[in-house]
């Protein structure tokens, strides 16, 4: 993952009433501009589809009735004992509602993988959150901190048991393969080149950690390092990534007038 989850734990979580419809609505306490509902709509309509040679793999926003999957998801990724996973997923399903809250400047994306055969359904294979910029970002984030108002990637989870599965497929008579990490981090920079203004993409990576070679080989580079005294506050350190982005914008730009109603 991007980064861990136990920044949680560091600040508190206000709870949230999750609504009821299994739709995209948004649920915060504010009034949206006009550029800010023709985006969420965007955010609704938002679909990756890729044909597989063993079944199928999708990409969309997360909806109000899978927080309660994707909590466990993430919980399971912090390989924790029985006791610390039930409190995690607690955790992260406040954090997930309380994510939706700024839609849409912010957004929870979710891979299903199905297999050909269909014998297992719709599997939940990992997820990714999108920030668009700094309204959208998170209030207690860990360091290194990405430029102010830039646009990043955190907090990406792989189901364990489909980390290491490759896809295979033909489209357009090319083959297209890579990770389930790798298409949830490509469609997410896609996504943002398309929803944000910025030029630049940010995200964290551990330094011990796995996929650090696959964000190199994605484009993204190394511009900050987390102090060596930073581990005194019990926590690893990580690096702040940068790639650059192509400029495709097909939204308006963000409407800075936008009021917010507490």
């Amino acid at each position: 993952m991007l980064c861990p989850f136990f920044f949680f734990l560091r600040h508190s979580i206000s709870l949230v009433t999750t609504p009821p419809s299994s739709t995209i609505p948004f649920t915060g306490t504010r009034f949206l501009s006009n550029e800010e509902l023709e985006k969420l709509k965007a955010l609704e309509s938002f679909v990756y589809l890729l044909d597989l040679e063993s079944g199928s793999f999708s990409v969309r926003v997360m909806r109000n009735d899978e927080m309660d999957l994707t909590a466990e998801s993430f919980a399971e990724s912090m390989l924790m004992p029985l006791g610390y996973g039930i409190l995690m997923r607690f955790l992260v399903k406040q954090y997930l509602i309380e994510r939706r809250t700024v839609m849409p400047r912010a957004v929870t994306l979710v891979g299903y993988f199905t297999d050909k055969d269909g014998e297992k359904g719709n599997e939940l294979a990992g997820t990714v959150e999108v920030c668009f910029d700094e309204r959208g970002a998170n209030a207690s984030p860990p360091t290194p901190l990405p430029p102010m108002n830039s646009p990043y990637i955190c907090n990406m989870t792989v189901t364990k048991h489909l980390r290491r599965y490759v896809f295979i497929a033909t489209k357009f008579l090319n083959y297209v393969g890579g990770a389930i990490g790798w298409h949830l981090l490509k469609e997410s920079g896609e996504l943002i080149s398309e929803m944000a203004s910025s030029k630049e993409l940010y995200l964290r990576c551990r330094m011990i950690e796995a996929p650090f070679n696959m964000y190199v080989k994605a484009g993204y580079d190394v511009v900050q390092t987390d102090n060596i005294f930073i581990l005194l506050t019990l926590q690893r350190r990580k690096h702040l990534m940068c790639k650059k982005l192509p400029v495709f914008n097909t939204f308006p730009e963000w409407d800075s007038d936008a009021k917010v109603v507490s």
